[in-house]
């Protein structure tokens, strides 16, 4: 093996080393966007079910109510898309780990929840008070993707967090 093919080899290796360690920095991110998720759709939940309450009260209700609820999810889903996007890009850089500090202090997230699901472990709000762990991905069933590629939130309030086609 030649000097010329050496190098090419290395420069192969480099390469591969530098877009491995960026994607472990990125994927350092997931955790606190997963709880950034969850949290929206909490309160997303809390806020349809008091808007169902009081639709009800007024003769609303079936249909009409799913329409409002699902509106609901896709505006919370699409204002998140692009933060949580642009967070896991800048997560891979060599100083990412602060952007997922930040993401967890402007939207007061819970360290234990973030930490949960680092662990692959979700505690839901009723066993926070009794400390029962709840496995990931029981909470409620994954819905498909909106037809525009972004992840939807399911029926439940489940983020979906299964990937988005590739911007060509």
């Amino acid at each position: 093996m030649g000097d010329g093919e050496i190098a090419e080899v290395r420069a192969i290796v480099e390469e591969e080393f530098a877009a491995y360690g960026s994607a472990v920095r990125a994927a350092r991110v997931t955790p606190t966007v997963v709880a950034l998720r969850a949290k929206a759709a909490t309160v997303v939940e809390a806020e349809l079910s008091r808007l169902a309450g009081r639709l009800s009260e007024e003769g609303v209700s079936g249909h009409a109510l799913e329409e409002m609820a699902q509106t609901v999810r896709r505006v919370v889903d699409k204002l998140l898309h692009a933060p949580t996007v642009r967070v896991k890009e800048l997560a891979s850089s060599p100083d990412g780990e602060e952007y997922a500090a930040a993401l967890a202090v402007l939207f007061d997230l819970d360290p234990r929840t973030v930490d949960a699901v680092t662990h692959a472990e979700v505690e839901s709000p009723t066993s926070l008070a009794r400390r029962e762990p709840v496995k990931l991905g029981t909470l409620a069933p994954r819905q498909p993707q909106e037809p525009d590629g972004h992840l939807a939130i399911g029926r439940r309030g489940q983020a979906d967090h299964r990937s988005t086609p590739a911007a060509g």
